[in-house]
């Protein structure tokens, strides 16, 4: 079964990458944000899109609060722990 991938880059007028996002069937990978850009939206925006894209889960470092956080406003919850991560899904 071959695996399609979509990704998806916010990029500003000067042509720097503010933000990134891939998805890979339904999980979203990848989601990072320029610190010069960040607390701008940018994640959010690019979250949303994977979305509606199918993206349905990802895994987040159990302590990386600040993308926690943006997934729980979102609306992902914590599926399941493994080795340092989170499995978060969309009910």
């Amino acid at each position: 079964m071959s695996r399609i991938t979509t990704e998806i880059s916010k990029i500003i007028d000067n042509n720097d990458v503010a933000a990134y996002g891939r998805l890979t069937e339904d999980c979203i990978h990848d989601l990072e944000v320029d610190p010069g850009y960040s607390r701008q939206g940018f994640a959010t925006e690019i979250l949303r899109e994977l979305i509606q894209l199918g993206g349905k889960r990802l895994w987040v470092k159990t302590d990386n609060n600040a993308a926690i956080s943006l997934y729980e406003k979102i609306g992902f919850v914590i599926f399941k722990e493994d080795g340092g991560y989170y499995e978060m899904r969309l009910p």
